[in-house]
């Protein structure tokens, strides 16, 4: 079955389908909303100064970490792509620059299906992709609680993140757990559906889709392939880390590593909602809170939080926009 679709049109290629206006909306909503209750609590005139106090040397080390941290997080998928094929991290290092500049200029985190779209050219069925991305997208979470809640236990608690914390922790090992449910009974839906498909041949395309995307969860049957997963996955998370710490060194805030673990698993966590590109509203409204939590002013920390946001959407777009061209792709939807 899987073989037999495997050439046709995968919903996910038509990224910017009007049937996706709902949450784009809503995500271009909700990032103004963010926005402007950040805005309306920032004196911009000492924004102003502590970017004029700003050691800018500091920018070249965090530029490079990021990159660093696309490798890492390259390798990662590499290690869930496994049971679908094999591919190294330089393989996969272009695929990922250009999901995530995908991510900077498009709403709604739509840069994951530009990546499900390249990966489709390099032979892998787009639904294994999607699954793949699922996979990585869950532990990716998990791990980030994880990291929260080690970090918390060395610094104040306010209490909206030890709601939010509890919320989050349930929404992903519950997704983790349905993932593993579809896996688990994958034979007996798919022996169930293998009927229906040759009754209604227009159920085969959808049932070859759900095929190949627990195809692309493949990983989550080994554990020696999750391990390593989660095991990158944090490594990964200390590249991120370190960017934020070079940025924070530029303004001089008082947050050491712990806390910039904390910060930065906070601000990962904010992205996974729907938003405007670039993440824009939801990114400055997370570091300011978290920001505020460890003690840092409103000003410092929205000038800190808005030259990090830059130094990840600028240069991350520009290589893309060379990858991509280098891929012969196009931003446009056909």
């Amino acid at each position: 079955m899987t073989n037999r679709v495997r050439s046709q049109r995968h919903p996910a290629q038509g990224w910017l389908s009007p049937r996706r206006g709902g949450q784009i909306a809503l995500g271009l909503l909700l990032s103004a909303l963010l926005l402007w209750l950040t805005l309306r609590r920032i004196d911009m005139g000492e924004v102003g100064q502590a970017l004029q106090a700003a050691r800018w040397g500091f920018l070249i080390p965090a530029v490079l970490t990021y990159f660093i941290d696309l490798g890492s997080r390259s390798w990662r998928w590499s290690v869930l792509l496994r049971p679908v094929k094999r591919l190294t991290w330089r393989d996969l290092y272009s695929v990922v620059t250009i999901g995530y500049m995908g991510n900077m200029l498009l709403p709604a985190r739509l840069g994951e299906l530009v990546r499900v779209g390249v990966l489709h050219r390099r032979g892998v069925a787009a639904s294994a992709a999607l699954g793949s991305i699922a996979t990585e997208r869950v532990l990716d979470g998990l791990t980030t609680v994880g990291i929260l809640l080690i970090a918390s236990g060395f610094l104040p608690r306010p209490a909206w993140l030890a709601a939010g914390l509890t919320t989050v922790t349930v929404l992903f090992v519950g997704a983790l757990l349905a993932l593993g449910l579809l896996l688990a009974f994958r034979p007996v839906v798919i022996a169930r559906l293998v009927p229906v498909a040759a009754r209604f041949p227009r159920t085969r395309r959808p049932i070859g889709w759900m095929d190949q995307f627990l195809d692309g969860l493949g990983a989550l049957r080994n554990p020696r392939l999750v391990a390593s997963a989660i095991a990158i996955g944090l490594l990964a998370w200390t590249f991120s880390m370190l960017e934020y710490y070079w940025v924070f060194r530029a303004f001089a805030l008082p947050v050491g590593f712990v806390g910039t673990f904390f910060a930065v698993s906070a601000v990962g966590l904010s992205t996974a909602i729907p938003s405007a590109p670039g993440y824009v509203g939801a990114f400055e409204f997370a570091g300011v809170a978290v920001l505020g939590a460890l003690g840092v002013a409103s000003a410092s920390a929205f000038s800190a939080v808005v030259l990090l946001h830059l130094l990840q959407i600028v240069p991350v777009t520009v290589a893309g926009l060379f990858c991509a061209w280098r891929e012969g792709l196009s931003l446009t939807p056909r």
